[in-house]
């Protein structure tokens, strides 16, 4: 699938998705293994996505 942004939108996906990497971090989801697991994976995806929309 192929999304075109405008650099505002990426912008403020950046934003957004730094924010949600740093609640993770701070926050988690849980200290059970489900939870942390849940963390590990949204940061791989979230750092994924952030190198996408900033190699653009």
């Amino acid at each position: 699938m192929i999304i075109e942004l405008e650099n505002h939108e990426v912008a403020t996906l950046r934003v957004a998705l730094a924010h949600f990497s740093g609640y993770l971090e701070e926050e988690g989801l849980g200290d059970d293994e489900h939870g942390k697991e849940m963390v590990r994976l949204y940061q791989i995806n979230t750092n994924s996505i952030l190198k996408k929309i900033t190699n653009n």
